[in-house]
């Protein structure tokens, strides 16, 4: 199957077409800051006979490109075309893609320059139980005592998802959470790709 391929505008439109020609898609989404910006290319974009696509940033740009994501992936495979995006929305759009495991490409003098893929998604590193570690955190909980007994774990089990050991990578070196000491007591918090990934639906 042909994937759906997500383009962010915002810079220079000369490489465009050289993707679509080169990984014909099932459809195209143009991710746009506004729908303005996709008019003068839709007629162009339209004689390929490919269904379009625009879909305007709402919001917090991290949030949108991570939801967006999320929610094409279920129904598709995703292909990430970073060609013609402005410096702001290719980082977060390369980022977007990392962590949800889809091919992202770029041009470079004429030619197709794809970008190392991880051969993981966040997805399938969770379990049931870091993920409810990671709700419990989003809710506001941060004392190590107070979280184990929200998620029902002892202090051994709770520090084991947390840290990880030498055959399993906890969350804080997945990078979904920060510690921080306050008054000689540990605290938690969810990074800010973990937020990402909560509030995109990434993992819920």
């Amino acid at each position: 199957m042909k994937p759906t391929m997500i383009i962010p505008l915002g810079g220079d439109l000369h490489s465009l077409f050289l993707g679509i020609k080169e990984f014909p898609p099932e459809k195209i989404i143009l991710v746009v800051n506004k729908k303005e910006e996709a008019e003068e290319i839709k007629k162009d974009i339209e004689k390929f006979y490919i269904p379009l696509e625009i879909n305007s940033i709402s919001g917090d740009r991290k949030e949108h490109f991570f939801s967006l994501l999320s929610q094409v992936k279920k129904e598709n495979d995703v292909l990430m075309n970073l060609s013609v995006a402005d410096p702001l929305n290719s980082c977060i759009g390369l980022s977007a893609a990392f962590a949800h495991g889809v091919k992202a490409f770029s041009v470079e003098n004429n030619k197709i320059l794809f970008f190392p893929m991880l051969q993981f998604s966040y997805k399938k590193l969770l379990s049931e139980k870091k993920i409810c570690i990671l709700k419990a955190l989003s809710s506001g909980i941060s004392e190590l005592e107070k979280l184990a007994k929200e998620v029902k774990m002892s202090p051994s089990l709770l520090s084991y998802h947390l840290h990880g050991n030498y055959t399993s990578e906890g969350l804080k070196k997945l990078g979904l959470i920060e510690t921080f000491t306050k008054k000689g007591k540990v605290e938690l918090h969810l990074s800010e790709l973990g937020k990402l990934l909560l509030k995109g639906h990434f993992i819920l």
